[in-house]
């Protein structure tokens, strides 16, 4: 009975050994984690592109090459768009889409869009774009050419991400699919990227 109290005894300090340890390693895990989270650093960064320019020569889809002075009602939506590409760094994309169609039979009609990747930016891996700063992403522009020369636009409003266009519609001969074509400026795109944040 001695030896079986004294059996019950030592298991008992063995459990409370146990206990303590087990109390230690779930503190030290606390503290770890603790330390983890407290050592996290959230970081901020605008980085900011210089001006660009992405061109389009919307390709002929109906009709023969030639507007012959009908025009063409002009239209063009540009769209600015970023993404990480396969190694996680932020690229700046601008999406174009123009069209140009005859006012009259036969309807010569250019249209057709791109998409430009106008800026990859390096040693940014693994950071987020939280987005554009101060600028709105979306643009248009809308007319009827009534001339051959050049047709120069500002921006829908100061906030855009584009600075002007310049448009040939119309011109002295055939131009649908070759010559037709808008040039869009873009200013300088600042982002906010982010890294380590919720």
């Amino acid at each position: 009975m001695t030896q079986g109290g004294g059996g019950v005894i030592r298991f008992s300090r063995m459990a409370g050994a146990v206990a303590v340890v087990a109390a230690l390693v779930t503190a030290a895990s606390t503290t770890a984690a603790s330390t983890t989270a407290a050592t996290q650093v959230c970081e901020v960064q605008n980085v900011t592109d210089t001006a660009r320019i992405v061109n389009l020569v919307p390709p002929r889809v109906g009709g023969d090459a030639d507007f012959a002075g009908h025009g063409p009602q002009v239209s063009v939506r540009v769209t600015l768009a970023t993404r990480p590409d396969s190694a996680g760094r932020p690229n700046v994309l601008v999406h174009v889409d123009m069209t140009a169609r005859e006012t009259q039979s036969d309807f010569t009609t250019a249209a057709g869009g791109t998409l430009a990747l106008i800026r990859v930016w390096l040693g940014f891996e693994g950071w987020r774009v939280d987005g554009v700063v101060g600028m709105d992403t979306v643009d248009a522009l809308g007319y009827t050419d009534t001339d051959h020369a050049d047709d120069v636009f500002g921006p829908n409003s100061p906030t855009s991400f584009v600075q002007g266009y310049r448009v040939v519609g119309d011109t002295p001969g055939d131009e649908a699919g070759t010559e037709t074509f808008v040039q869009v400026n873009i200013k300088p795109i600042t982002l906010r990227l982010s890294r380590g944040c919720p």
